[in-house]
């Protein structure tokens, strides 16, 4: 078994071409192995600036009022739809009046949603607090 091991390991080697700290044969390997690293020629073409701001703002808010007032945004843009579709509904329809009454109260729902959500906008932009980070 040792005497395989040996003719694998100089079968690799030969494989290798002197890669592992030897002198290789081959002129062209000698010559790329001496020759000098040339600079990089995109160098010139892509050259890249990175400027950073003095003073870093971040506005900080609370996650329970901001999730307060994306909620209330998504009912009332839910709610605007509907009555939108109840509308066009009831205007094309030989006026229904249960179409009618039907936008009507998705109308006062629309109302009470948007100004949820404005309520909830304007705590936000109250309990937002603004850190300044400077380099």
């Amino acid at each position: 078994m040792g005497e395989e091991e040996e003719e694998e390991e100089e079968e690799v080697e030969e494989a290798v071409g002197g890669l592992a700290g030897r002198e290789s044969e081959d002129p062209e390997l000698q010559k790329a192995a001496g020759a000098k690293a040339s600079d990089n020629p995109l160098s010139d073409f892509f050259d890249v600036t990175v400027s950073t701001p003095e003073t870093l703002e971040i506005k900080m808010v609370d996650a329970t009022v901001l999730s307060d007032y994306e909620v209330w945004s998504f009912i009332a843009s839910f709610l605007g739809a509907v009555v939108v579709g109840f509308g066009v509904a009831y205007l094309q329809a030989t006026k229904n009046v249960t179409l009618l009454a039907t936008t009507v109260v998705f109308l006062v729902l629309f109302g009470v949603a948007v100004r949820m959500a404005y309520a909830k906008r304007k705590r936000l932009a109250a309990k937002s607090k603004t850190i300044r980070l400077r380099q």
